[in-house]
């Protein structure tokens, strides 16, 4: 019983040696009152937008800057030298679309233009995975230039999930409001108590 007596009585002498410390030490300066001391106004810059491109928009590229041809086939269409081709094909733009470089980017817009459906499929597939919305004005210029229904409309899905917002902007947007061109001014300065 002796053990447990003096156990609970040094608990309790940590306990109140802790209390103490939290409440009777020295008040110390609260970091904003740091930072209005360092920097007494400081104004954060807005993210930058990126620029929505449609056709009607006066920011319409027109001139595009041109797209190499994409990679022609082996010779003999039906061969299963051309399964291996088109495979590893679908294999680099899938890899492609990892990289978020212009070259890259520009590799898989030439091969929107392919002789084989299944590399535009999937180098369609990768634009979208890719993100950029630089790739919008080629993919609505290939759309136009498109015959085949289907793939005008898997071209037009493509265009409408890039011009989507991204989460930054939907925040942003719902924190200043829509049309507002920047964010009210920080204050980094602690309120004074009266």
């Amino acid at each position: 019983m002796r053990r447990f007596h003096w156990s609970l009585l040094l608990g309790l002498l940590l306990v109140a040696l802790g209390i103490g410390i939290v409440f009777f030490q020295k008040p110390q300066s609260s970091p904003a009152e740091t930072v209005t001391k360092v920097a007494p106004s400081i104004h954060l810059p807005r993210p930058k937008r990126t620029l929505r491109v449609s056709p009607s928009s006066p920011a319409f590229v027109i001139n595009l800057p041109t797209i190499s041809a994409p990679t022609p086939p082996p010779e003999s269409q039906d061969s299963s030298e051309n399964q291996e081709w088109v495979t590893s094909q679908v294999f680099e733009m899938e890899r492609l679309a990892w990289f978020d470089d212009p070259e890259s980017l520009s590799k898989i817009l030439a091969e929107l233009k392919s002789s084989a459906p299944e590399i535009r499929e999937a180098a369609l597939n990768a634009t979208v995975n890719s993100g950029s919305r630089a790739a919008v004005p080629y993919l609505q210029k290939i759309s136009a230039e498109t015959q085949d229904a289907a793939q005008r409309k898997s071209i037009d899905e493509a265009i409408a999930y890039l011009n989507l917002p991204t989460l930054v902007e939907s925040l942003d947007e719902d924190a200043y409001g829509k049309g507002k061109s920047a964010p009210p001014k920080l204050r980094l300065t602690p309120k004074t108590q009266h």
